[in-house]
């Protein structure tokens, strides 16, 4: 018996699925009741509904419909194996081991053409998966192709690739029947199956006593055909999701019937003819426009369905209350209702008569247009709250997200709904993930298999290393690797193993940058008993530089690891070689310990489950690793966990996994048109393609039929969201089809109560703006946080941010407990002070750095250096010909060190900056005087003054700058020239500038010395108890623009002149596009978080007080005078 139920209902499905259970219970206890299903994902939900209505549910075995009727091949059949030999997998190796040998035969020019430049069997690969996946497609969906071409005939009207296609399927079965004993496949099995199961009655205990087929949309012809024989044995329940209840009249009208009945042979005869004979946008046209557009997939289904006989039908519709706009909708698509009328009388076209009124108030379906995949879910998580807080019948197990790729939104999906306050916490599950994203191990093995390929940047080696198993295989400790990130970056190494690397790689030979020559140089330098200057800089205690020869001894011995294993997998191996090869990679990089067992095992399995299919099938040809790695990476990718489904807590998914399953809530995220429908990729030589017929599946279809699933099974809320508007320059982006379609559905059929007195063009309109909500791009804005409107946020962490232009004129306070009295200061902390004073404060008081830790460095050789880097080189260089030293020695240093760019482009750098500096020393050095340290021992205020003048001369300080940037070094040149002119002598300092313009002070009096000491010092001291607000660079260049060079003299008296000397100060703190403005100072942000009238008034305060002075000795040669 053969019997189909129909509803539009999942839930009531499955209650009969339970009542059949109750009422006919199978006779022997331990007998298997059989469920064919879609996916295991969809068992889930099946197994606990049951479980809740029939208490504990045991042996329910949920097969795949292929896998269950291979199964029955194998019960029912003599002589047929177990295992199915012509499944995609063994197609494919079949055809890796053939396609070589025959490919300069005549009927291949194609593939010969395709893999002519075969790089490593890359290509053999590739096409050898692409014909592996038609086979099997064949198999099923053209089963009467392939007996044609096993008997030596063609089906008219495919074309010429039918020619070698038909003799490269008679090769595979000769391959195929070589390796096995008994080879079949279902193309030539089923009618076999069909033949004995119809003719003989005592097949029974081969075949379970009762079948469900439950959550199921579509199943290809023969399997339908498969099961129609099996049904004159045994009871076949078929639950089917009807969408509508008028499904069944379409199929009855005559006229349709006659249509359809010329594609009752349509396995055996193919013409274009019979292609066109059934149209399904001409020949299907029920009223509503959502059902024509989605339905095609389960309609066929249907239709094929209602071709058994003896067929039982029992129908159980269930209406809606038709209070929503959801219910509507879904009572719509039920009654085949659609109320658009194109040609209305002007009258209906003023009045909306034929529209239905909703509530503006009305949440049932929703559409979100947001700017980035992390909005889409702040935005979701805040719609959730209010969908808990509104509805307290509902929670979070009640709903579920799905999205086309799970995996572009799992790490926002942790991000938002993991670091939430607990009263705001919603549970959550994700399921449905790759198991290769869930588990790191497979991704290292992965990348190692890809060694050959590898360019071994900084990043791509310390990602192996961050493995638990490799860096626990190499004894590597967290702490070790934050170090090695230092010392990496401190020698410069990029990239590339060594010589061989570069030069497989076909580069030039750029050693100085590897991998090799770092090693190197670490090496050579520790061997200079600690003289090494890196190294100190790092850890200069013995102590740490005994941590660091080891740390440098196991890095060497990982490097060397990688070297010999890149080696061996660049090699050639037979398939039962890399299968070992590839056992000793695993020891070798992995230590196998409790909580990587379990993986471990898994990878293995997995190896061996290629490799021995491969063996199996006689593949004997030398390959290279990478045809493994792309197998398994394969495999790992349609590898799926469905562990997490339902597990309590929101279910986020995919859209396959959950066909039909009834939820309160179903949100689906990401519906751009470039997203879904999915786009299949399609094979010029597919000969499906060619000739269409009912029954095949097409992905766009079967998503298309997937959204209207999605619109009968929500049961309140639907909530949609796309990538409306682009996060870079908010243009906009479009939605699906099928969102735009839905749009349009319910524009021309509904409208809001408040404009049905608008005309149906005006009110469409409006009620699109209403339905689609343009969501902000940042969530602290301020339209988030207006109490009862549609964009209402639960952040309350944003509150701040989105109420800071109210708090324009106020700055951080900082609350701090007064320093003891200070008694000793060195120079060199009065130095630092000056430099930065509110960054000292926030170190040196605060004991805070906002440093941002980045551990992925630049992975190419440098080509040219930055001002930083200028800056430093520079510096070295002039602190080299001071002394009289050669400079070749810093040249030779930077390019060990990595730190100047490969060949002739670093050493044009060097000589460029060489001979500037040069120049500039040879016209200001104090030829005749010898430098010589000063050390400071006094005290001022009743404080010691300690620390050490450095390389001063008798007549003089002389410093020279080698960047533009001069305002820091002028204040620095200041102080040390007052302790000069207090503790040594009345001299004269310079600074001497790249950019000419250099800096002069005059000698000052021991008296006025001491006096602007004093005052430094007194700001020093108040600068420990709360910031003091100087930004050098700006409040210098306000100082500067407040100098009237009509009257030689500071002018603070003068409008205009303070108005132009403002501006130049805004300037300096927003910067531009080249020089980054001083207000993105991270210690400046904590206190003052924008440029405020507050914060401008306390630096030109601060200008006066302590810049003033140095301004007004500067300039002593003109005038000294200020005008107040």
């Amino acid at each position: 018996m053969f019997k189909i139920y129909h509803s539009n209902q999942l839930a009531s499905l499955k209650e009969i699925i339970i009542y059949l259970i109750k009422k006919e219970p199978l006779s022997f206890l331990f007998e298997k009741e059989i469920i064919l299903i879609q996916n295991f994902g969809f068992s889930q939900w099946l197994q606990i509904e049951l479980a809740k209505q029939l208490g504990v549910v045991l042996n329910i075995d949920y097969q795949l419909p292929s896998m269950f009727i291979w199964n029955m091949f194998h019960n029912v059949l003599l002589n047929i194996p177990k295992k199915n030999y012509y499944t995609k997998q063994n197609i494919k190796w079949t055809l890796l081991s053939l396609l070589p040998k025959i490919i300069n035969q005549n009927e291949f020019k194609l593939i010969k053409y395709y893999i002519q430049e075969n790089n490593n069997n890359t290509k053999i690969y590739q096409i050898s998966n692409k014909l592996a996946n038609l086979f099997e497609k064949y198999l099923i969906f053209r089963p009467e192709l392939i007996k044609h071409w096993e008997n030596d005939k063609l089906i008219h009207g495919l074309g010429n690739d039918q020619l070698w296609t038909k003799k490269l399927w008679q090769k595979i079965i000769f391959c195929i029947n070589k390796s096995t004993k008994k080879p079949q496949h279902i193309a030539n099995l089923y009618k076999i199956f069909i033949d004995s199961i119809s003719k003989s009655q005592t097949l029974n205990k081969f075949l379970p006593k009762r079948i469900f087929i439950f959550g199921i949309s579509s199943l290809p012809p023969i399997y339908i055909q498969i099961l129609n024989s099996i049904s004159k044995h045994t009871n076949i329940y078929l639950m089917f999701v009807n969408p509508c209840r008028y499904y069944l009249n379409y199929l009855n009208e005559i006229s349709l019937i006659n249509r359809l009945n010329q594609q009752k042979n349509f396995n055996s005869k193919f013409n274009k003819n019979s292609c066109e004979s059934f149209n399904y946008k001409k020949n299907i046209n029920t009223n509503n426009n959502l059902l024509n557009s989605c339905s095609k997939i389960g309609y066929e289904y249907l239709y094929l369905i209602f071709k058994i006989k003896n067929l039982i039908d029992v129908s159980n519709f269930i209406d809606t209350n038709k209070l929503t706009l959801l219910e509507n909708l879904k009572q719509d698509i039920l009654d085949s209702k659609n109320n658009i009328e194109f040609k209305t009388t002007i009258y209906n076209h003023k009045n909306n008569k034929n529209k239905r009124f909703i509530n503006s108030l009305d949440k049932t379906i929703t559409f979100h247009s947001c700017h980035s995949i992390q909005r889409e879910i702040e935005i979701l998580h805040d719609n959730l709250l209010s969908i808990f807080e509104e509805n307290k019948s509902i929670s979070p197990k009640d709903v579920l997200i799905m999205t086309p790729n799970i995996e572009n939104y799992v790490p926002y999906i942790n991000a938002i709904f993991n670091n939430i306050k607990h009263s705001k916490y919603i549970p959550f599950s994700i399921s449905d993930r790759k198991i290769l994203q869930t588990n790191p191990i497979l991704k290292t093995f992965l990348m190692l298999l890809n060694l050959p390929e590898s360019r071994f940047s900084k990043n791509q080696v310390f990602l192996l290393l961050e493995d638990a198993s490799i860096s626990a295989k190499f004894n590597f400790n967290e702490n070790d690797l934050n170090l090695l990130y230092s010392i990496v970056e401190k020698y410069g190494i990029r990239w590339g193993l060594d010589n061989d690397n570069f030069y497989e790689l076909k580069l030039p030979n750029i050693k100085q940058n590897s991998w090799k020559s770092g090693l190197k140089r670490m090496l050579s330098d520790y061997n200079l008993n600690g003289r090494d200057k890196f190294l100190k800089n790092i850890l200069p205690n013995e102590k740490h530089n005994e941590t660091i020869h080891k740390l440098i001894y196991k890095l060497t011995v990982f490097i060397d690891t990688l070297r010999k294993w890149k080696k061996i997998l660049n090699e050639e191996h037979i398939i039962t070689e890399w299968k070992n090869i590839c056992q000793k990679l695993i020891n070798d990089f992995f230590l196998i310990n409790i909580t990587n067992e379990n993986i471990i095992i898994f990878l293995i399995k997995q190896l061996h489950k290629i490799t021995n299919t491969a063996i199996y099938f006689g593949y004997k040809t030398p390959i290279k690793i990478h045809i493994i790695h792309d197998e398994l990476l394969t495999y790992f990718n349609k590898k799926k966990i469905y562990q997490d489904f339902l597990t309590g807590g929101v279910n986020f998914c995919t859209f396959t996994s959950t066909r039909s399953i009834p939820f309160k809530v179903i949100g689906m995220l990401g519906m751009n048109d470039t997203s879904f429908p999915r786009k299949e990729n399609q094979i010029n030589f597919d000969l499906t393609r060619k000739n269409i017929v009912i029954g095949d599946i097409i992905s766009q279809n079967k998503d298309r039929y997937f959204f209207l699933e999605t619109l009968i099974s929500t049961k309140n809320i639907l909530y949609i969201s796309y990538i409306g508007r682009s996060i870079y320059d908010n243009k906009q982006n479009n939605p699906s089809i099928l969102i735009e379609e839905l749009l349009d559905y319910i524009c021309h059929n509904f409208c809001l109560i408040v404009d049905k007195k608008l005309n149906i063009d005006i009110n469409s309109n409006l009620l699109r703006e209403h339905l689609i909500i343009q969501h902000s791009r940042t969530p602290f804005d301020k339209k988030n946080f207006i109490p009862q409107t549609r964009y209402q946020s639960y952040a309350d962490e944003w509150l701040l941010a989105a109420k800071t232009t109210k708090f324009k004129n106020k700055s951080s306070t900082f609350l701090v407990k007064k320093q003891k009295t200070i008694k000793e200061i060195t120079i060199e902390q009065l130095l630092r002070f000056y430099r930065h004073p509110i960054k000292f404060f926030f170190q040196q008081r605060l004991n805070v750095n906002f440093f941002i830790e980045e551990n992925k460095f630049s992975e190419n050789e440098p080509f040219i250096i930055n001002n930083l880097q200028t800056y430093k080189m520079n510096k070295k260089i002039i602190k080299s010909l001071i002394k009289n030293k050669n400079p070749e020695i810093i040249y030779q240093e930077l390019i060990d060190s990595g730190k100047l760019p490969v060949g002739c482009f670093g050493r044009s750098i060097w000589e460029k900056n060489l001979i500037k500096i040069n120049t500039l020393i040879e016209k200001n050095t104090k030829q005749t005087e010898k430098q010589f340290d000063y050390h400071i021992k006094c005290i001022i205020k009743n404080i010691k003054i300690t620390g050490v003048l450095k390389n001063i001369y008798k007549t003089g300080i002389l410093r020279y700058q080698p960047s533009h940037s001069i305002a820091n070094n002028i204040v620095q040149l200041w102080i040390e020239h007052l302790f000069f002119n207090f503790l040594i002598n009345n001299q004269e300092s310079a600074l001497i500038s790249f950019n000419k313009n250099n800096q002069k002070f005059p000698s000052i009096e021991k008296e006025i010395a001491s006096h602007y000491i004093e005052k430094l010092i007194t700001g020093y001291c108040n600068g420990q108890n709360s910031p003091l607000i100087i930004l050098n660079n700006s409040c210098w260049n306000w100082l500067e623009k407040c100098f009237n060079k009509k009257t030689q003299q500071y002018d603070f008296s003068s409008l205009n002149i303070l108005k132009k000397a403002r501006i130049s100060l805004i300037h300096s703190l927003q910067g531009n596009q080249i020089i980054k403005g001083e207000i993105e100072d991270f210690y400046l942000l904590r206190i003052h978080r924008n440029i405020n009238n507050a914060l401008i008034q306390l630096l030109i305060k601060n200008a006066k007080e302590y810049l003033l002075p140095i301004g007004i000795y500067l300039k002593k040669n003109q005038s000294n005078g200020i005008i107040q």
